[in-house]
This record gives C-alpha cells, structure tokens and sequence, in this order.
C-alpha cells in the first residue's frame, strides 16, 4: 500500500492506527502546534469559510494566491496556508 501511495511505511501504519482509534474523523483531524497562535482571527476564518462555499469566489482566492486576505484582512499568507 505504501508503495502504491508514494509513502513510506512507517507512514502507513501511523494512519492505520489512527484509523483504529479514531475512526475516519480521527484520522482527518487538523493538528497545530500546542500553544501556537493561528494565522487566522475567527473573522477571518469565518470569512473565508464563507468565501470557499462558493466555487466561483474559491477559484478567484487560488488564483490571486491569497490576495483578497489581505485586501480585507491585511493578512499576508502563502496559498498552502491559506488552502490547509
């Protein structure tokens, strides 16, 4: 399975296990750092929440890389961090 997926086996198992415990849910939580700030205020991510239900607005923010963040939030993010 890992050589099918391009990932290393110790990769594998850590998600079956995941899986195991958690079920699905688990293994698609989003983690961060204990005590790291988020990028984001909760208007923001409310914001842009709002703005990623809609496809047309959605294919805008890629192409734009994130400026409309900083238009409206005056935050300067990569698209990765804006995507995760």
């Amino acid at each position: 399975m890992a050589k099918r997926l391009g990932r290393d086996g110790s990769t594998v198992t850590r998600w079956l296990q995941k899986y195991r415990q958690g079920g699905l849910s688990e293994l698609l939580a989003l983690k961060s750092a204990p005590g790291k700030l988020p990028h984001l205020s909760p208007e923001a991510l409310a914001g842009l929440q709002k703005r990623l239900e809609q496809p047309r607005l959605f294919q805008k923010l890629r192409r734009n890389r994130g400026v409309a963040l900083w238009e409206t939030y005056q935050l300067n993010l990569t698209y990765p961090t804006v995507y995760h």
